[in-house]
């Protein structure tokens, strides 16, 4: 008998390029789950908390520290943050409105979709 494996889900997100006839088309990973979106579209939108590392760990969050650090590139590498002088990132204004789609609707922008992937 085989020990149990951990199976984790990842949210992933494809951007549609419409140019070209759709020829080519970018693949956005969200690295946590749509709960946890949803977690941090509240928090982050009512200023509950920031994007700091450490506001993200402890039994009150759906995130761990590895999930949270995967988050904060994603949101580096989309242009969703802006890097301040003392090291923290400050949300954009396309974050506010990601985020205020997401918790109005539960869906994402039209070229986005989730889809449920099990890593290998």
């Amino acid at each position: 008998m085989q020990p149990e494996q951990k199976q984790e889900l990842e949210t992933v997100v494809w951007i549609k390029n419409i140019k070209d006839n759709g020829a080519k088309s970018l693949r956005y990973t969200i690295p946590c789950s749509p709960d946890q979106l949803t977690e941090l579209a509240e928090k982050i939108t009512q200023g509950e908390k920031t994007l700091g590392i450490n506001q993200w760990e402890g039994a009150d969050t759906l995130f761990t520290r590895d999930v949270i650090l995967h988050v904060r590139a994603w949101l580096r590498d989309n242009q969703f943050v802006t890097p301040t002088d003392d090291g923290q990132l400050a949300p954009t204004g396309e974050l506010f409105d990601f985020f205020c789609g997401w918790l109005e609707t539960k869906k994402l922008p039209d070229e986005y979709e989730f889809l449920e992937v099990i890593p290998a």
